[in-house]
């Protein structure tokens, strides 16, 4: 894995950090001269600044003129600006052209980057044909627990979940936790709460549950306390939804536990408040939204 490589897949999961990463990596050498400003426009994209990711993605497609590989790939980066920002149609047409480029270069991207086209084909209600396009790549896409792989099993195990094929969904998360059995902690955490979303969509809430909770403590135990808190925030959303006090109460526990581990002032400003509302049982969605962003906006 390249330098650049390394800065994506942190920014897939730390999109600040990668952020930083890339602002301070931007005089080192890339595979194509475009590529250090496509990066930190994909980055300043998963940290929300859709204002910033397309001022950085113009400096990018500056830079690629005469080179069609990097100009797809600056396609692909605009598709998922494009799909924030529920432009469907024109990301869908823009994912395809890119993706025949990458075809008829006989790149590997091609079966890499449908997760992209999928998930917008899903986002239009699509379903099926959204699993045909995962499918395909499903071979070519490598069962290593990084960014691709796990893109490739949170879409797929979307659709089978909501295409109601509970049988080839238990495949895939069966399959996929064999592909994690070795990973760290964090990871199969990670892994544990794509399946979550999974299992709500099959309306087996219970499971879910139960693996909001696996998640949040594996990510606590490999030292992702942002994350064990998100995810400990979603289980409380999940009870506070089946009216379960007592549940609420012991999924703040983790919520508690996670972010005692920052040192971070408004992270405490925002942990004080949601203790709070359990303690007067007066927990909201909004509050845990509230909190959600809070957290987030310190990854």
């Amino acid at each position: 894995m390249d330098l650049w490589e390394s800065i994506e897949e942190l920014s897939f999961y730390r999109p600040r950090r990668g952020l930083a990463k890339a602002w301070d990596a931007l005089d080192r050498p890339a595979s194509f001269p475009a590529r250090p400003w496509a990066v930190l426009a994909s980055c300043h994209r998963r940290t929300g600044d859709l204002t910033g990711a397309h001022r950085w993605w113009l400096r990018a497609r500056r830079s690629s003129a005469g080179d069609s590989l990097a100009q797809a790939d600056l396609a692909l980066r605009r598709v998922a600006i494009l799909d924030d920002l529920a432009r469907r149609v024109e990301a869908e047409r823009l994912a395809r052209l890119a993706l025949d480029v990458f075809a008829d270069a006989e790149s590997p991207r091609r079966y890499l980057d449908l997760p992209t086209l999928a998930h917008v084909v899903a986002q239009r209600g699509r379903t099926a044909e959204a699993a045909d396009l995962l499918e395909q790549a499903w071979p070519h896409v490598p069962r290593d627990g990084r960014r691709h792989h796990l893109s490739l099993v949170a879409n797929l195990a979307l659709c089978r979940a909501r295409l109601g094929d509970t049988e080839e969904l238990d495949r895939l998360l069966d399959d996929a936790a064999a592909v994690l059995a070795g990973a760290e902690s964090g990871v199969i955490g990670r892994f544990d709460w794509l399946a979550a979303e999974a299992l709500f969509a099959t309306g087996d809430v219970e499971a879910a549950a139960e693996r909001l909770g696996l998640a949040s403590d594996r990510m606590a135990a490999d030292g992702l306390y942002p994350d064990a808190a998100l995810a400990a925030i979603d289980l409380m959303e999940v009870r506070l939804r089946q009216g379960c006090g007592q549940g609420v109460h012991r999924a703040s526990g983790r919520v508690f536990s996670a972010l005692t581990r920052i040192d971070d002032r408004p992270l405490e400003a925002a942990l004080k408040s949601l203790l709070e509302d359990v303690a007067r049982r007066a927990v909201t969605l909004d509050g845990l939204d509230a909190t959600r962003r809070e957290i987030r906006s310190h990854l």
